[in-house]
C-alpha cells in the first residue's frame, strides 16, 4: 500500500510543480457529497502538497488517498488502476465552490 501512495505523491506534486506547464491540470479527487461520487479540483488551487495531503487555497486538507487521476486537457496524465468509473463525469470545482 505505502507503494501506491508514494506514486500517487509524486504524480500530484510533479504536477503542482510544473503548474505552469500544465495550467488547465485537474485532480480528479473520491467526494462523498458529489452526485457522481468525484470532484475536479483545478492545480491552481493546490498551494501545497504533502507526502499524504495536499492543501487547497481555501485551507482545505485533501488527503492524497482520495486521488482517483489527474488530467491535463483531454488526457490523462495518471489514473488509480481500476479504482475510476470513467462513464461518470467528475463535479467540476473550477470556481472553488467545493465544500473544502
Amino acid at each position: 500500500m505505502g507503494r501506491r501512495r508514494g506514486r500517487i505523491y509524486e504524480v500530484v506534486s510533479r504536477v503542482f510543480a510544473l503548474r505552469e506547464q500544465y495550467p488547465d491540470a485537474r485532480i480528479v479527487i473520491v467526494d462523498r457529497v458529489s452526485p457522481t461520487g468525484l470532484r475536479k479540483i483545478p492545480v491552481s488551487r493546490v498551494t501545497r502538497v504533502k507526502k499524504d495531503h495536499m492543501v487547497l487555497d481555501d485551507g482545505s486538507v485533501i488527503p492524497l488517498h482520495r486521488v482517483v487521476m489527474v488530467e491535463a486537457g483531454d488526457a490523462v496524465l495518471w489514473r488509480r488502476g481500476g479504482d475510476v468509473d470513467a462513464s461518470e463525469e467528475p463535479v467540476d470545482d473550477s470556481k472553488g465552490e467545493s465544500q473544502y
